[in-house]
């Protein structure tokens, strides 16, 4: 749960250096993932998490965790708890529910009325995509036993679902992201002025893309636009983004998302996890380094896990949660953690992976698990080139300045180097390795021009 501008946002799932003010200087864009992946594979498959968090360990609704997962498996949506985020005890099986897929869950500790403390909205798996029927609505009290199951309708004057081909949103796998405000005045244009806000899955039946859905009561829905799409042709996100997380904090609205091609034969094939931001949370911005190498960094475009992984097959469905309090000592100490789907290759096997990311202001960061693929290694290499080209530089600027040479411009090209040296070990020391990277490219820059400069000068 997220408190802003004293409206509550109630989050349940999508979604790396960004635009932070004050504290948040930057995003989780280089994520560390755990050190031993997956965190939960269950006999049965386990794929598309929803996490929720609640420090009081959900007050009693329900059986008492700290975290709560709800996920797809061949049987109905299965309900996982933890008190740490990595070491998960299946609940049980919900009820209630039709076929239900792709679930995302809201909870009020404060309650809905009528004694309900979740709300549930789902894809029917069984049901025609090309209807609003394929989406699906439900409560409950305790997460797991479910009632009032109901499908959704649709404003005929702003469809969500157009069952018309090749509408960008023909048909629907279902929600994407749901989000929930109390004192909402549910009037204007604005979509996030009403009581929920739906992210959701429009497909043509072949691509899928981001659509933005407004209502009052979670049932009746109206279209707001199309709020992300397909990257260029020959990207890797050419045939989909879709499911993920969405959180708004610090005034800047954030997103991670699931993207792939299509495989051989149909169907989806390389995924990897992206991200992107904006400032209304409707016209949104992909981040250039997408897909995060940090969450993947093998395959045909650096989206999935290296040979013989957990995720070596699929990485997606990204489940973010941010809590400035860093989940108040229940698991790992960070502000950011993420839960995601992987795919093994042979046999193939769904299960679910954890990552986290501490802010580089934390206290006391964790130790922490740097995979293979990570920009750590690279980062560092580069910064050590620039340390032995800045050693190179002094040499030759003590030289020229014996021989009392004006060393006046090349010293420019080197302080200027320095600066953004600097900047790359603060980087490194924050754990943000996709920017120390980019910064010891700059340094490196400037030091080659200090270099040709004294040389040019020196003769």
């Amino acid at each position: 749960m997220i408190v802003k501008g004293g409206k509550i946002f109630i989050l349940c799932i999508i979604l790396i250096s960004i635009y932070m003010k004050a504290s948040l200087q930057q995003a989780p864009t280089d994520w560390i993932d755990y050190g031993s992946n997956p965190v939960f594979d269950p006999a049965t498959a386990a794929y598309y998490p929803t996490v929720l968090y609640d420090a009081n360990a959900f007050s009693g609704h329900g059986a008492s965790y700290f975290y709560k997962m709800w996920y797809d498996s061949p049987t109905p949506i299965m309900l996982a708890g933890s008190n740490n985020g990595i070491s998960w005890t299946i609940i049980g099986t919900t009820t209630g529910l039709k076929d239900a897929r792709h679930a995302r869950i809201i909870y009020n500790p404060t309650g809905f009325g009528g004694g309900i403390f979740y709300k549930i909205w789902y894809w029917d798996s069984v049901v025609s995509i090309y209807s609003i029927n394929a989406m699906r609505y439900a409560e409950s009290a305790d997460g797991l036993a479910w009632t009032n199951d109901q499908v959704l309708t649709q404003n005929p004057s702003s469809l969500v679902v157009t069952g018309v081909w090749p509408n960008w949103n023909t048909g629907t796998y279902g929600p994407m992201y749901v989000l929930f405000n109390p004192s909402a005045s549910n009037t204007g244009t604005n979509p996030f002025s009403y009581s929920y806000a739906m992210y959701y899955d429009g497909t043509t039946g072949g691509t899928e893309e981001v659509g933005l859905a407004y209502s009052t009561d979670g049932k009746y829905w109206s279209l707001r636009s199309k709020v992300l799409s397909l990257g260029s042709s020959g990207s890797w996100d050419d045939n989909y983004a879709c499911f993920g997380t969405v959180l708004y904090f610090e005034g800047i609205w954030h997103m991670w998302y699931s993207g792939g091609r299509t495989g051989p034969g149909g169907g989806m094939g390389t995924t990897g996890i992206g991200y992107a931001t904006s400032p209304d949370g409707i016209a949104w911005t992909k981040h250039t380094a997408n897909p995060l190498t940090s969450l993947g960094g093998y395959g045909t475009f650096g989206g999935m896990g290296p040979a013989g992984s957990w995720n070596e097959k699929r990485n997606y469905t990204p489940m973010v949660l941010y809590d400035a309090n860093k989940f108040s000592g229940h698991g790992e100490a960070c502000e950011f953690k993420m839960w995601r789907s992987g795919v093994s290759a042979s046999p193939s096997n769904y299960s679910i992976g954890y990552a986290s990311f501490c802010l580089p202001s934390s206290p006391a960061a964790p130790t922490r698990h740097y995979p293979l693929y990570s920009l750590r290694p690279l980062a560092l290499n580069r910064i050590g080139v620039d340390d032995g080209m800045k050693a190179e530089v002094e040499n030759l600027l003590k030289l020229a300045e014996e021989r009392g040479l004006d060393t006046t411009q090349c010293k420019g090209f080197y302080e200027k180097g320095l600066g953004y040296l600097g900047e790359a070990n603060k980087f490194m020391q924050g754990n943000n390795f996709a920017a120390a990277n980019t910064y010891a490219i700059y340094a490196e820059k400037e030091l080659k021009k200090a270099l040709d400069c004294l040389k040019a000068l020196i003769g």
